[in-house]
């Protein structure tokens, strides 16, 4: 390490992170989404066969096909029309050898964790897409706790521009980055993955060919987005509201191929009897999102946050509105209550002593403890 941050720009970007569990390969993946869902230009879809991938950003994803085979194929096949599509637009337009995004015509991000966990079918769509994918600006950031041929289904890896290790096996090395790598001192084989106990070098990493940084034998170090903060950012870029995909969908000619995918993925029946990544219960979505408005206080109170769960459902929330203060914010309290326990939720109100006569609410710290709990 040499102190220097680490900077390099996602559009164009194919690349592949290899990792093994606990070297952080879900938390660098997750930073970069991050970075993706604030974009105005820019989705993020959201794949994994066995886990929820990136699904910590929640309502800023765009689209998830998580632990399901099925939804995973629809969603590469999907893709793959839509390259074909944006292809035949650009020479429609005179748009040259790059497609142009915009607002209107956003680039699609695809996240794909645990790409060696794929079917067959998927690695064979996935890599196709990585070779098609790049012009139409639809990019792909794979994840794998292994870089070679029999776990990827294809050489694919040293094709790609961009690669970056974590702890990782040294043919996994010489694989990626070439028969010379370790003597030039790229050494991701020497990293210590997590434990349960020790961080070690979870989110180092070594990289080649990411745009704007020098190729060199440089160890890096990728900061933590946290669940807690991920779920903040979901409510903030919810409510801001994310770009709009009907536009160009509509102009590419797939717009009821992609409410034909919507529905596939909406299906609660999932292949294998595989259940898919669930949302923050919705009473929690709720506070979250109340603080996020508030610009995050270090506190709200029951009488600050009933006008946010009123709004949500009046009838439900405005049951006492015509009792007294304190019997409103009693009732109120007592509803909070159930709903949380109904959601198996460990928060509590407490008493805010920083208020004169210490009304009780719901302090920002205990909120985002209760969401990290749940993840």
């Amino acid at each position: 390490m040499d102190a220097k941050p680490l900077f390099f720009a996602l559009a164009g970007l194919m690349l592949l992170m290899v990792a093994d569990s606990g070297a952080g390969k879900s938390g660098v993946m997750l930073a970069m989404a991050e970075v993706v869902t604030a974009c105005r230009d820019a989705v993020a879809f959201n794949l994994d066969p066995v886990g929820t991938g990136v699904g910590d950003l929640g309502e800023a994803i765009t689209l998830e096909a998580c632990m399901d085979d099925e939804k995973i194929v629809a969603t590469l096949q999907f893709l793959l029309d839509l390259c074909s599509a944006r292809a035949r637009q650009r020479a429609r337009y005179g748009w040259g050898n790059k497609w142009r995004v915009s607002e209107q015509h956003p680039a699609i991000v695809v996240f794909v964790d645990e790409w060696a966990q794929l079917s067959a079918l998927a690695k064979k769509l996935l890599i196709k897409l990585l070779l098609v994918g790049r012009k139409e600006a639809i990019w792909v950031i794979g994840g794998s706790q292994f870089g070679t041929k029999e776990w990827l289904g294809e050489a694919i890896g040293p094709k790609l521009s961009s690669k970056v290790l974590g702890s990782c096996r040294r043919v996994d090395v010489t694989e990626l980055l070439g028969g010379g790598a370790l003597t030039e001192g790229y050494r991701p084989d020497l990293l210590r993955a997590a434990t349960h106990t020790e961080i070690n070098d979870a989110g180092q990493i070594y990289a080649q060919g990411l745009p704007g940084v020098p190729d060199r034998p440089v160890r890096y170090k990728v900061r933590e987005v946290t669940s807690a903060y991920a779920a903040r950012l979901s409510a903030e870029r919810a409510m801001a509201g994310l770009p709009d995909l009907m536009f160009t969908l509509t102009a590419a000619g797939l717009d009821e191929a992609w409410h034909e995918l919507l529905d596939v993925l909406a299906d609660e029946a999932p292949a294998g009897g595989r259940g898919r990544p669930t949302a923050l219960p919705g009473i929690v979505g709720l506070l979250r999102e109340a603080f996020t408005f508030e610009q995050d206080p270090a506190y709200l109170t029951y009488d600050q946050l009933h006008p946010y769960l009123r709004k949500d459902d009046a009838d439900r929330w405005g049951r006492w509105d015509d009792k007294d203060d304190k019997g409103r914010l009693r009732e109120l309290g007592k509803a909070l209550r159930r709903e949380l326990d109904a959601a198996q939720v460990e928060l509590s109100s407490e008493r805010i002593r920083e208020l004169d006569g210490a009304p009780r609410g719901i302090y920002l710290s205990a909120l985002d403890a209760a969401i990290e709990g749940l993840r």
